[in-house]
């Protein structure tokens, strides 16, 4: 978990119904995600590798549809 990006333990913080912890560090995130009344580490690392998947995921995709309308673009000239 200590490895883990920003945005994930933000997306598992929020997934585990505590408020909205956007504008904190992520140290900060990562000690209210222990206090929570629900933490445990198996769960936790399960809910950061989903949350990792989906943000890799949507990188592909925005870089795809990149590509896709560079190379649509460049058909037109």
């Amino acid at each position: 978990m200590w490895k883990a990006l920003k945005e994930d333990v933000q997306h598992v913080v929020t997934e585990m119904g505590s408020k909205d912890f956007f504008s904190i560090t992520r140290i900060s995130l990562q000690k209210a995600t222990i206090r929570l009344d629900d933490y445990e580490e198996e769960n936790i690392r399960g809910l950061l590798a989903i949350a990792k998947e989906r943000r890799v995921e949507a990188k592909e995709k925005k870089w795809k549809e990149r590509l896709e309308a560079e190379k649509r673009r460049d058909e037109m000239y």
